[in-house]
C-alpha cells in the first residue's frame, strides 16, 4: 500500500535551511527541482487531488509530505524518498550557516546609535500593540457596564479584560534585556500571544551580541524623550 505522511525531520530541517538562506527564492528553487520532489506547486486544492491519486493507483509508492512556509506563499511538496532530501537540506544549512559566518566577520561594525535606534522602533511597536491590547480590554469592560456578561465566554472575556489592565505595562524607565524577556514571559504574555511577528523582531534585535544592555537602556530613555515632547 502506498504511505503519506508529514516528514517532520525534513520539516524542521527545511524551516532551518530556509531562514539561514541570504537567496531564499534561489534556495527554494533548488528545493523545488530536487531529484526527490514528485511534485511542488503551492496549490492546495491541486495538490490535495494529485495525493489522492497517488494513494489510489500508486499502490507500491512511498509518499512524503513537506511544506515550507515561505515569505511569498506556502510551498506543499510531494516526496517521492525523503532521505536524500534531508541529505540536501542539511548540506545546505551548513552552507548557508558559514557564509553568515564568513558576512558577520567581514561586515563593519553597526554604529551604536544606529543599534539604539533599531532597538528604539521595535520597542515603540510592542508598546503600541500593548496600548492597543488595552484599550481594547478597556472597551469590553465598559460595553459589559452597559450590558452585563452573560455566563460562559461572555464572562471570561470579561475576566481576561479586567485581568489584563490590573497587570503592569512595560517600564521604559528602568527597560533591559532581562526585564523584557521576564515581562514578555509574564505580564506581558497575552500581547506576545496576539502579536507574535512583532516580538520575534524585537527579540533577534536584542539577541544580538553587538546589542549591549547600554543600548537597550538608551532606546528606552529615547522613548521616554518622544513622550515628553509629544505630551
Amino acid at each position: 500500500m502506498s504511505y503519506l505522511g508529514q516528514d517532520l525531520e525534513a520539516q524542521k530541517l527545511a524551516e532551518r535551511a530556509y531562514n539561514a538562506a541570504s537567496a531564499k527564492q534561489k534556495f527554494m528553487e533548488a528545493v523545488k527541482n530536487h531529484s526527490s520532489v514528485i511534485v511542488s506547486i503551492p496549490n492546495d486544492p491541486f495538490l490535495d487531488g494529485y495525493k489522492k491519486c497517488l494513494e489510489m493507483y500508486a499502490l507500491t509508492v512511498d509518499i512524503s509530505l513537506l511544506t515550507v512556509q515561505t515569505g511569498f506563499g506556502l510551498y506543499m511538496l510531494l516526496l517521492r524518498d525523503p532521505v536524500p532530501m534531508r541529505t540536501f537540506l542539511k548540506e545546505q544549512i551548513v552552507l548557508f550557516e558559514e557564509e553568515a559566518k564568513k558576512r558577520a566577520q567581514n561586515a563593519k561594525p553597526t554604529p551604536a546609535k544606529v543599534l539604539t535606534k533599531m532597538v528604539a522602533l521595535r520597542l515603540q511597536k510592542i508598546l503600541k500593540h500593548a496600548a492597543d491590547q488595552k484599550a481594547y480590554s478597556q472597551r469590553t469592560v465598559e460595553n459589559y457596564k452597559v450590558k452585563p456578561a452573560a455566563p460562559g465566554w461572555q464572562q471570561e472575556q470579561l475576566d481576561k479584560a479586567i485581568g489584563f489592565l490590573k497587570k503592569p505595562q512595560l517600564d521604559l524607565a528602568v527597560v533591559s534585556r532581562d526585564r523584557y524577556s521576564n515581562w514578555a514571559d509574564g505580564d506581558g504574555a497575552e500581547v506576545i500571544r496576539v502579536y507574535p511577528d512583532s516580538h520575534k523582531d524585537l527579540q533577534a534585535i536584542l539577541d544580538r551580541t553587538d546589542v549591549t544592555d547600554g543600548i537597550v537602556t538608551a532606546a528606552g530613555n529615547l522613548l521616554l524623550v518622544g513622550e515628553v515632547m509629544e505630551s
